[in-house]
């Protein structure tokens, strides 16, 4: 995934910019990946559709459904 953020950034909404702390594949069976945001409301589906494209490229999901689900970072407890 790092390869796929450093060749197109994260977009970018009224001055705030969506930051992917980490992913991670929690299903296999549909894949379902969970990508770990600081707000989820700024992932624009052309970019959740260019992170897919680039999972069918990289993992050969060539017609695989896959799921994204983008959540919340939660917060810090002291």
């Amino acid at each position: 995934m790092q390869q796929a953020l450093d060749r197109h950034a994260p977009p970018s909404k009224a001055g705030k910019r969506l930051k992917i702390l980490y992913a991670a594949q929690v299903r296999s069976d549909p894949p379902t990946f969970v990508f770990h945001v600081n707000d989820p409301k700024l992932a624009h589906f052309t970019y959740v559709r260019f992170l897919e494209n680039r999972l069918r490229e990289t993992y050969s999901f060539l017609g695989t459904p896959i799921q994204l689900v983008f959540r919340k970072r939660e917060s810090r407890r002291t």
